[in-house]
């Protein structure tokens, strides 16, 4: 009677174990396997298919898909050979694509440019302050700037624009009380 007790236990056990597993690492064997692995996303709170590799040349690419499917969300750059790393994804509307590098060459990301194929780079976001918030968004248009709002405050929200014309600073406006419209001038 223990026995088959101890038999029925090893099951349920190995049973659970199964599917922790798979549900950590899933179908793909985890990183001992064939690059493939799953790590949890906590935005979308599941698990993300990822690929890992290192290349002869000792460049690391690491590519996460699409909700189990063969299409590759982002890809990521790191290692010797790339002045710093790389990540570069599609935009959510597939129509552009999205790459992240590091704007001092550092190897921290820390800026992000969008770019469509048809007309080039869309807009840039940016971490001034190094902290993961983006706090400065500058706007593109036909590969020229037009305009850059930043957030100098921390809070999240922009503060700050500034329009371009031809490259050339045109216009600052300011929103110190924080009302999401550019306050009146000073009077002289």
């Amino acid at each position: 009677m223990v026995s088959v007790v101890v038999f029925i236990g090893g099951l349920i056990g190995a049973a659970w174990s199964g599917v922790a597993t798979y549900h950590a690492v899933g179908l793909y064997g985890g990183p001992v396997g064939s690059g493939f692995h799953r790590e949890w996303n906590p935005q979308t709170r599941h698990y993300d298919l990822v690929h890992e590799m290192t290349t002869k040349a000792g460049v690391h690419v690491r590519q996460v898909f699409a909700n189990d499917s063969v299409h590759v969300t982002r890809t990521e750059f790191s290692g010797a050979g790339v002045p710093s790393p790389l990540s570069l994804e599609r935009t959510s509307d597939g129509n552009a694509e999205r790459l992240g590098f590091s704007s001092i060459n550092d190897g921290v990301i820390d800026a992000w440019s969008t770019t469509d194929p048809k007309t080039g780079i869309r807009r840039v976001e940016m971490t001034t302050k190094r902290n993961g918030k983006i706090d400065r968004w500058e706007r593109y248009e036909k590969g020229a700037l037009v305009r850059v709002d930043l957030d100098t405050n921390g809070n999240g929200k922009p503060d700050r624009w500034m329009t371009y014309e031809d490259g050339i600073l045109m216009d600052t406006f300011l929103d110190a009380n924080e009302d999401g419209q550019a306050d009146d001038p000073p009077s002289p």
